[in-house]
């Protein structure tokens, strides 16, 4: 991860490579906490200002919109709760597969759908993005950043895939572990049918990126398409 500057950073909305400050950490923290514990609708530059520990103007130093401060939270979310523990999983495994990376990268997504913050987070944001644009533009910069990540481990795995196909994989995976988020995700009721079911889901995953769990074709790939049913 690109280490963080000293002072007042200018970039793009949504830049694919931000750098923070401490202090735009500690603004940043406390809008995520302020979304996921008190919900949007308490989401505003005083109230993040409030809980930072700092006066409104000098938060508006370093974001002036609340816009601006909503697409940045989703990029420290994505860059420090996603891009950075792959790195940090990746480096361990040393010179493992890709299929092997690619199966740590969704283990890590399905033990995200436990963390409770997870749990609130993404849903209030699901919510508001069907009636507000902002929010719904800001999901959207996530989720091409997150299936993009999935994308570039797909590709290493089946590097002569047409890159339409590879997308159409991705967002397949990448939405199917976000809607897992409502019967797996923290504090869900347990069902007894749905035991098994992380290892069905990884199963399925494989399959659908183009190997089976033991580094195997899977029985449904056939000449770099997926039968059945999937179309990706």
């Amino acid at each position: 991860m690109p280490p963080r500057s000293k002072g007042k950073v200018t970039r793009p909305a949504g830049g694919d490579d931000p750098h923070w400050s401490d202090t735009e950490i500690s603004i940043l923290e406390a809008a995520r906490h302020i979304i996921a514990d008190d919900g949007y609708y308490k989401f505003s530059l005083r109230a993040t200002a409030t809980r930072a520990g700092m006066h409104l103007k000098s938060l508006q130093y370093y974001f002036p919109t609340k816009k601006q401060l909503l697409i940045d939270v989703v990029n420290y979310t994505i860059e420090n709760y996603y891009f950075h523990p792959y790195q940090v999983l990746f480096a361990k495994l040393g010179a493992q597969t890709s299929e092997e990376k690619f199966r740590v990268m969704i283990e890590y997504l399905l033990d995200d759908l436990k963390q409770p913050f997870t749990a609130r987070l993404f849903p209030e944001l699901w919510a508001l993005a069907s009636h507000d644009p902002e929010v719904a533009e800001v999901l959207d910069i996530f989720y091409l950043r997150h299936l993009a990540s999935i994308e570039e481990m797909i590709r290493s795995i089946e590097p002569k895939l047409p890159m339409a196909k590879v997308s159409h994989r991705a967002a397949i995976i990448g939405m199917l572990i976000e809607g897992l988020l409502l019967i797996m995700g923290h504090g869900k009721p347990k069902h007894p049918q749905y035991e098994g079911l992380r290892a069905s889901v990884t199963d399925t995953i494989c399959d659908i990126a183009g190997f089976s769990r033991n580094g195997m074709p899977p029985a449904s790939h056939v000449e770099g398409e997926v039968s059945g049913s999937r179309t990706a």
